[in-house]
């Protein structure tokens, strides 16, 4: 039998134990599967429904590029006249890791499709890197789509918001306990084409600040339902 304890709740403290179980429990131990079900169960007592461990399958996906793409957002947005609206690839219309493009022409206009995933690992620089190939087929308006991002990392959101809004504008405030910083956007310009944003009910987290301060920054649309 082994008897293990926390007394402080000290990480160290966590890694010492788990160490303890796995070199002495008297099976083998996948330490990794083990591990993943530890983070899994203090993920789950947060009981917070946006927050959750990515499975492998789903991070597989993520280096892959295995995401569905669907060519007729820009006819749902634009008064629902697909008949009117011819699609012309960016970048042969394949996702950049969790990133994906495309130009759509309406009445002789370009209006520019990006769809993010996720707000983590490369994401900021696989955005930048697929917007400035947006901005080459010099568009006159945007899309992007934040269905089903349910957020990330703040650094991501900084680097995206600045794309966008310049040095004058706030991204977000973020208060912890007594402390208070304000994030001010460090892009040289703020957008003066029209932007829409597409959210769900699975939109969340850095998604949400993104779509609050683009409609702020640079009034942006959102369409969707209630995040």
């Amino acid at each position: 039998m082994l008897v293990i304890g926390m007394q402080d709740g000290d990480l160290g403290e966590f890694a010492y134990n788990f160490n303890y179980v796995t070199t002495h429990y008297y099976k083998d131990v996948d330490r990794k599967e083990l591990l993943q079900k530890a983070f899994s169960t203090i993920i789950s007592e947060l009981k917070d429904p946006y927050t959750e461990m990515l499975d492998e399958e789903f991070k597989k996906s993520m280096e892959n590029g295995d995401y569905e793409y669907s060519n007729t957002i820009a006819s749902n947005v634009l008064n629902n006249e697909p008949s009117n609206i011819t699609s012309t690839n960016a970048s042969d219309n394949k996702p950049h890791k969790n990133v994906t493009t495309n130009i759509y022409n309406k009445n002789n206009k370009k209006i520019a499709y990006i769809k993010l995933e996720t707000f983590s690992m490369d994401s900021a620089k696989d955005f930048k890197d697929n917007f400035n190939k947006l901005n080459k087929e010099c568009f006159d308006s945007l899309i992007i789509d934040l269905r089903g991002n349910l957020g990330g990392e703040n650094n991501n959101l900084m680097d995206i918001a600045s794309l966008f809004l310049d040095s004058s504008k706030i991204v977000c405030i973020d208060k912890f306990k007594k402390i208070t910083k304000t994030y001010y956007s460090h892009g040289d310009k703020t957008a003066n084409y029209p932007v829409v944003m597409l959210g769900n009910c699975d939109t969340a987290s850095c998604s949400e600040i993104l779509i609050c301060e683009l409609k702020e920054g640079c009034n942006a649309t959102f369409i969707g339902i209630r995040t």
